[in-house]
Order: C-alpha cells, then structure tokens, then sequence
C-alpha cells in the first residue's frame, strides 16, 4: 500500500495534474460547479477501484459528471456532512456555557467529525457504485466493516486532511479538492480489498 506521500508525488508527476486540480478547485467555488467537482471525485474513485494507480481522469463528459456528481455529493452529505452537523450541535450546546475555552473543543470536535466521516464516505461511495441503490447508504454494516478493519491505517491521512485544511484556509476550495483527491487515492484502494471470510457478492 502506497503512502499519503507517495500518492501525492505520484499524482503531482502526472502531465496536466495541477490544471486538473485548479479546475476541479475553482468548481468548488460556486454551488453549480460543486456536484461537478464531485462527478469528477466520483469518476476517479471509480477508477481506483479497478487501478491503484489510476491517474487523475479528464475533464469531459461534464453533463454526465454533472449527474453522478449529484450522487457523489448525495453520499458525501450523508456520511460526512451528518457527523459534521453532529459535531457543530455539540459545539454549539457547550458554547452556551461562560468561558472562551470551549472554542478548542469546537475545533477538535469539527477535526473528529472530518476524521471519522472520510473514511465513512469513501466506504459509502464503494458500495453505493456497486449497488446502485439509494438504500445502499442506509446500509451500515456493509459500509462500516472495512473501515473497522482498516481504521488505524486512515486516522493519519485524516488527520492530514483537517491540517490541510487548516493551513490552506485562505485556498479552501482548492485545497479541499486536492485534499480529497489524494484522500480518497488512498482510502479506496485500501477500503476496495476484499474482507476475508466474506464472499464476493455475484
């Protein structure tokens, strides 16, 4: 299994990588542009699946990236976005209380929502492409049982991801796409091994 720092010297030697990125960044930037960033994550992790190394697809097909790209962004919602939701709830019901101090704890609380949803969604989009069922998201157990096998492998690049983040706050955009493409560079190929014991699903 390659590293987080392999994964990014890998996609940065790719002609064209930093243009790809860029665009994927500024789509970002508005709320039409967003399920395409998402169609092209969607796309690629689609492609890790069967290649490890898959480079980082073109930007073509965009009405068709545009449509998955909904999808990709359905199960993104649903696996990070609620944790997240979670997290700002509980920030939110300590910061009724006196005292400036809780504001760590709003910081490290968004940190384990990111940390633990990551994982989740790239485990979700798996088996959601594999299904092609809404009711696949709602599956719990078929999508937590390879992050349960592999957790201690993904707290690292998830905790790379919110640094990231973090230090590239002005960027945040573009620095979520890149973080999300090596990300999931990462996590797919781990989260696509077959668990011993359990058969392939014909």
């Amino acid at each position: 299994m390659a590293s987080i720092e392999q994964i990014g010297e890998r996609i940065f030697r790719q002609e064209d990588s930093w243009k790809r990125l860029l665009i994927g960044g500024a789509l970002c930037l508005t709320v039409f542009g967003l399920p395409l960033a998402f169609g092209y994550l969607f796309v690629y992790s689609f492609n890790l699946k069967k290649d490890p190394e898959a480079p980082l697809p073109p930007w073509d097909n965009w009405s068709r990236m545009f449509i998955v790209g909904l999808h990709g962004l359905a199960v993104f919602l649903a696996w990070v976005g609620i944790p997240l939701a979670i997290a700002c709830l509980l920030t939110w019901l300590f910061g009724m209380a006196p005292g400036s101090f809780l504001d760590i704890f709003s910081w490290l609380a968004r940190a384990v929502a990111f940390v633990v949803g990551l994982p989740l969604f790239a485990s979700a989009l798996i088996h959601y492409q594999r299904e092609h069922e809404w009711k696949a998201l709602a599956d719990f157990e078929a999508i937590c049982r390879p992050v349960e096998k592999h957790w201690k492998a993904l707290i690292l690049p998830g905790v790379a991801w919110c640094g990231l983040m973090a230090i590239g706050l002005p960027l945040l955009p573009f620095t979520f796409f890149l973080g999300m493409v090596v990300f999931l560079a990462y996590a797919i190929p781990l989260l696509s091994q077959p668990i011993p014991g359990k058969a392939p699903k014909i």
